[in-house]
């Protein structure tokens, strides 16, 4: 095992690399353990919208398409439906990687699991929501 393959596997985040196209050329050991219980499955030389599944498809050629023509990284989040009604929520971040001649070459596509994040930030949002809620109670109990 070569030296970058050791630092690749133990990045705490999921690393694909794709040519400029969006096909696979190198993942870590974190992007195999999302293609076996998360995302698509995955190896190399696939195109990487079939790694991220239906409906992000589309998505993921526009995403190539803008790096390709704007040569900036671009994010974007999604939410994944798992068996027996479970939701994971990923982020993923698209970084090209350009050429002397400032072509993009390859991208770097980190993907995060975001779900325990997620799960805060709704349980913030209906907090605040019963907050309000009983603020609106008590405020007409008081014209009472």
């Amino acid at each position: 095992m070569n030296f970058l393959t050791q630092v690749f596997d133990h990045l705490e985040d999921a690393l694909v690399i794709t040519d400029n196209k969006g096909s696979i050329v190198l993942f870590n050991k974190q992007a195999f353990l999302f293609s076996q219980h998360l995302l698509g499955p995955i190896k190399e030389g696939e195109q990487i919208d079939f790694f991220l599944r239906n409906p992000r498809n589309d998505l993921v050629r526009e995403i190539y398409w803008n790096i390709n023509e704007k040569k900036r990284p671009e994010r974007s989040f999604a939410e994944y439906s798992l068996e027996g009604n479970a939701t994971s929520y990923f982020e993923f971040s698209f970084n090209p990687i350009l050429e002397n001649s400032g072509m993009v070459s390859q991208v770097l596509v980190f993907i995060r699991d975001v779900t325990q994040q997620k799960v805060f930030e709704k349980k913030l949002v209906n907090t605040n929501e019963n907050t309000q809620h009983l603020v609106e109670i008590a405020n007409a109990m008081s014209l009472l």
